[in-house]
């Protein structure tokens, strides 16, 4: 992402959001280019373009989401009563709300093939962080109203984002008794666990 694309942001837009619908509709595997410019409505070589590769789209895709996501954790983890309920509101928002959760499909295609310049594994370091340090931030103020006893909540929280992580690919491998309710339960047990 290091160098210099053309302009019209409202284009790119348009194109990012394609490719999330492409990538909540398309069937496991990669994001198609001829799948984004249909829902964009313009050609391939049109949204080619303004991003020149197809995992430059990939990666701006889930980084948009990402931006969106987080600002919708903060707003209600600033909302959340206690940190009991922030800690399953954080947990909710982290994790797929289905096996075609096109957030995590982005994900899982950018996994498969890492980025290669430093400005983007920059950035998706930068998305990883802070959801770990949101929830450390959650895990302190339960330690602070006594609900919970973590003397380390930052790498409590790294250690639950993993985990998260783990889950997450199991919702989206869509085993049989492996969805979301199932991944939710799970992680909150063993969260709870670990920072009592």
């Amino acid at each position: 992402m290091t160098k210099e694309l053309p302009g019209r942001p409202e284009v790119r837009a348009k194109v990012l959001k394609a490719a999330l619908l492409a990538a909540a509709d398309a069937a496991p595997g990669p994001v198609k280019v001829a799948d984004i410019a249909r829902r964009a409505e313009m050609s391939p070589g049109h949204v080619m373009y303004y991003f020149q590769r197809r995992d430059r789209i990939v990666a701006e895709t889930l980084l948009h989401a990402e931006r969106e996501l987080a600002e919708k954790r903060d707003k209600q983890l600033a909302k959340a009563a206690d940190a009991e309920q922030a800690l399953e509101t954080l947990v909710r928002l982290y994790l797929p709300s289905n096996r075609a959760d096109a957030r995590w499909r982005l994900w899982a295609q950018l996994l498969a093939s890492a980025p290669d310049d430093a400005e983007t594994r920059g950035a998706f370091a930068g998305v990883i962080d802070s959801w770990a340090e949101a929830l450390a931030a959650v895990i302190a103020t339960g330690r602070d109203q006594g609900t919970m006893a973590c003397q380390d909540p930052a790498t409590a929280a790294y250690q639950a984002c993993r985990l998260m992580d783990g889950y997450a690919l199991e919702v989206l491998m869509g085993a049989p008794g492996r969805g979301r309710t199932w991944a939710v339960r799970s992680v909150l047990d063993a969260v709870r666990r670990s920072v009592s």
